[in-house]
């Protein structure tokens, strides 16, 4: 049912374009010879008046034919396209884009009337070294404005910061009652291709999966102890949860240990019982992390101890650390309260932070970032590496035969290649060596996993009534247009990458999962797609509707139309450019749905 609402969606919008050209096209005398529903062959037809009415065998979109319409044919009865003043063709050509506007205008009414499901504007987790946690933003800080946009939800706090051009960015939040306002100055992530601030949504405690921990061979705790798709995690061993971070903060404290987990189902709790397995990976036991800090967490565990950054942790107590791997042994070893013996500028310092458990280390190592190299800090003694002679203070020049210039190329070397022997080269005193190593399975840093999985975004619905639906549909309307055309300047100062151009097929993707949210959330994304076509097409690109106002403006101010030679030139010259356009974006199209569905099987 899904796909048949988003094959329709899609469809809906080229056939309300074309219906557009064909109302105008009567209203301006023009004689409309095909009314098309559907392309490619003819399946039947039925003519009435001077219009045959077509349902043609590709049922996606459809087509008008007018009289004349090239000027070869013209023949200069009344009723061509040709015959037409200048402005009447004009209002035959913006009929299409006139339609898409106003069927987006009632789209976005008749979808806010129904209600729209959306992301809340909250702050699920940062990511470390992003301007939102060096600014400060916490979990369950709610965004009430960004800049001038009052009340967004979370999609709209992501686009005004990825079209934001890359300027000063304020958001207004409210924290446990109080309001905060924060600046951030976005950046562009290479990876994503915009411009971003590091922050997630908040995640429900619903699971929305279950995994097996350790492979094939493995188990799904959750699911052994009965624990169901669907069902709410309310508390871990008497301590309520709110989001999935909360829970999965809690589970820090508890590798390898049962919990008890308090859980909903069908508005009824019970208890279960789960054994929350440690989840190993394979290492080769090495860390190129200090302990010097790089950049702090804006009012975090770390800052507000009194770290600065340039300090560099030399002890914890009376444990002497050297990299941030024994920096995390030794805080562990601590819990209650620990002592920081930090070396600043040459002077010590003591810095005591209260630790009261494992996750509290967890979110002191969350609150700090420390500098890295592929110079050596630490290397376990008879792990894999120290086996074959790797020392701490060596220098990584290679791995699995490529080379690496940061510890992050390291990491991301060994995670490709795995559980996999392969070989690694290290140099020490201008002596270069290498050896094989085997990576082993290691859970010393794992906190413990439920084998389920947590991917329900905190919705909220926005419903409103007959008014409120009509201002809704308008503003929704003029912001959709002008998005579109931010995205295109993005595009073009390549603050937006061209990477999220997408085609029909994305456009079908993104109908169908909107439509398992709701007709209203597919009515309202079919709203926002009509709005960017109709906007498209003024582009003054030939081929497209606004290619040929262009040339009938030309025509109106030079008093005749351009020759038939610089037509066709230009309509091929825009028909190479569209058909590249579409070869670009359906390239795109294929390589999301192929990484969708490496995702989704990886679940």
């Amino acid at each position: 049912m899904n796909i048949l609402l988003a094959a329709l969606a899609v469809s809906a919008l080229i056939l309300v374009h074309e219906f557009g050209h064909f109302l105008l096209a009567k209203l301006v005398g023009m004689r409309v010879e095909i009314f098309s529903i559907g392309l490619l062959t003819k399946l039947v037809g039925v003519k009435v008046g001077e219009t045959e009415y077509r349902l043609s065998v590709l049922p996606l979109g459809g087509y008008v034919k007018v009289s004349g319409e090239s000027a070869d044919e013209s023949t200069r009865e009344p009723h061509e396209f040709w015959s037409k003043t200048p402005g009447q063709r004009a209002l035959f050509i913006a009929g299409g884009m006139t339609m898409n506007l106003v069927l987006a205008l009632v789209l976005f009414i008749v979808a806010f009337a129904i209600g729209v499901p959306f992301t809340v504007a909250e702050v699920g987790d940062t990511f470390p070294g992003q301007p939102a946690w060096e600014a400060g933003l916490k979990p369950g800080d709610r965004i009430l404005a960004v800049d001038d946009l009052q009340d967004p939800n979370f999609t709209d706090v992501v686009r005004e910061v990825a079209l934001s051009g890359g300027r000063h960015v304020t958001l207004k939040v409210e924290r446990e009652g109080r309001m905060l306002t924060v600046g951030l100055e976005p950046r562009y992530d290479k990876a994503v291709g915009l411009m971003m601030i590091g922050v997630t949504p908040p995640l429900e405690p619903i699971v929305s999966g279950l995994a097996k921990i350790g492979g094939e061979e493995g188990v799904s705790p959750a699911q052994e102890a009965g624990i169901q798709i669907g069902d709410r995690i309310l508390a871990v061993n008497g301590r309520e949860v709110q989001t999935a971070r909360d829970l999965m903060l809690e589970l820090v404290n508890y590798p390898n240990a049962e919990v008890e987990l308090l859980v909903e189902r069908d508005g009824k709790a019970f208890t279960a019982r789960v054994l929350a397995r440690s989840l190993p990976e394979y290492v080769i036991g090495i860390s190129g992390v200090s302990t010097t800090v790089k950049s702090l967490e804006g009012r975090g565990m770390a800052q507000e101890a009194g770290l600065r950054v340039g300090d560099r942790i030399a002890a914890v107590g009376g444990a002497q650390v050297n990299s941030l791997v024994e920096l995390e042994e030794a805080l562990r070893r601590s819990l209650g309260w620990a002592t920081l013996r930090v070396d600043r500028e040459g002077k010590e310092l003591a810095l005591p932070i209260p630790l009261a458990d494992r996750a509290a280390v967890e979110e002191f190592g969350f609150s700090a970032l420390f500098e890295s190299s592929t110079t050596l800090t630490w290397v376990r003694r008879d792990g894999p590496a120290w086996n074959a002679g790797v020392r701490p203070g060596d220098t990584v020049t290679q791995v699995a035969g490529r080379a690496v210039e940061t510890w992050m190329d390291i990491i991301a070397e060994g995670d490709r290649a795995g559980e996999d022997q392969h070989e690694i080269q290290w140099s020490r005193g201008g002596e270069v060596r290498s050896a094989p190593v085997q990576p082993v399975r290691d859970a010393s840093f794992s906190a413990g996993h439920l084998g389920a999985i947590f991917m329900a975004e905190r919705k909220r619905n926005e419903r409103y009534g007959a008014l409120g639906a009509v201002g809704k549909g308008l503003v929704n309307t003029g912001r959709a247009v002008s998005e579109v055309f931010l995205m295109l300047r993005g595009f073009a100062t390549r603050q937006v990458s061209t990477r999220h151009m997408g085609g029909i097929l994305t456009i079908a993707v993104a109908s169908y999962h909107a439509a398992r949210e709701g007709i209203g959330k597919l009515l309202y994304l079919t709203a926002v797609i009509s709005a960017a076509i109709a906007f498209l097409n003024v582009l003054p690109i030939p081929v497209l509707d606004g290619g040929h106002l262009l040339f009938l403006a030309i025509e109106k101010v030079r008093g005749r139309r351009l020759s038939q030679k610089v037509l066709t030139m230009a309509q091929r010259v825009g028909i190479v450019a569209v058909a590249l356009l579409i070869v670009y974006v359906t390239r795109n199209d294929i390589l999301r749905i192929v990484e969708w569905l490496t995702a989704t099987s990886q679940r």
